[in-house]
Formats: structure tokens, C-alpha cells, sequence
């Protein structure tokens, strides 16, 4: 049987996750993004998931 888990709501997080893929998508086509670096066999993230915690962490 699955565990479901409750993931606390915190508007300020949702708000700064939302501001950052808004700044990412503004300066970024991830869709090129992930056609000039494919995926190589052992990659963990996609292009536009690195892109994307780049600008999140800054």
C-alpha cells in the first residue's frame, strides 16, 4: 500500500519557486535548452532542471 504524505503549504516558498521559473522562462527556451544538450546515458537531470535550480539557488 502507498504512504501519502501531506506537504506543508508555505506561500513565500510557492511565491519565490514561481518568481524564479517565471525569471528562467523569461530569459530561457528550455525546449532549446534540452535540444543543444541532449541527455547523455548517465545524466540525472534534464537541461532545463539544472538551468532552473541555477537560478532557484541564486
Amino acid at each position: 500500500m502507498a504512504v501519502k504524505h501531506n506537504i506543508p503549504f508555505n506561500k513565500k516558498l510557492d511565491l519565490e519557486f514561481d518568481e524564479a521559473f517565471n525569471l528562467l522562462n523569461e530569459f530561457v527556451d528550455l525546449k532549446q535548452a534540452g535540444q543543444r544538450h541532449p541527455l547523455r546515458s548517465n545524466a540525472v537531470y534534464t537541461t532545463s532542471v539544472v538551468l532552473w535550480m541555477l537560478v532557484y539557488s541564486a
